[in-house]
């Protein structure tokens, strides 16, 4: 919650009305909120990481929606070509962006995918390492 509020100070300063549009692309439900309270009247909310049972939005109301005139989407059904342009974003800013900071400090061989995945459920990364190593 620290964190939060001091994301959502740094985002008004910039943003006093809030922000135009929010994408949640971390398959994390806890960031509904957070994301909700920067958009603006009129925001657009674009869902694309929750692909998965545990995604109930229980904290979004229809109140919220109705009052603050929101327009959600789910967004869904990427070609290979986005893969290979997210592949080639990835290493052309692995340099410049902090892509450490969501991905869990642990690096996890095929190997030892029950590991990886008790991490992954643990929660406290947004993303979970697995190397798939060429023989």
């Amino acid at each position: 919650a620290e964190h939060a509020a001091e994301r959502a100070k740094q985002i008004r300063s910039w943003c006093p009305r809030g922000v135009d549009v929010v994408v949640e692309m971390s398959g994390v439900r806890s960031v509904l909120t957070e994301g909700v309270a920067l958009l603006r009247h009129g925001g657009h909310y674009a869902f694309c990481g929750m692909v998965h049972p545990d995604s109930q939005l229980s904290t979004l109301t229809g109140e919220t929606i109705i009052r603050k005139c929101l327009t959600i989407r789910g967004v869904h059904n990427y070609t290979p070509w986005n893969l290979s342009e997210a592949v080639q974003f990835l290493d052309e800013f692995k340099d410049e962006l902090p892509f450490d900071s969501v991905l869990s400090p642990s690096k996890y061989s095929l190997g030892r995918i029950d590991d990886a995945f008790e991490e992954a459920f643990a929660g406290r990364h947004c993303r979970v390492t697995v190397e798939c190593k060429a023989s």
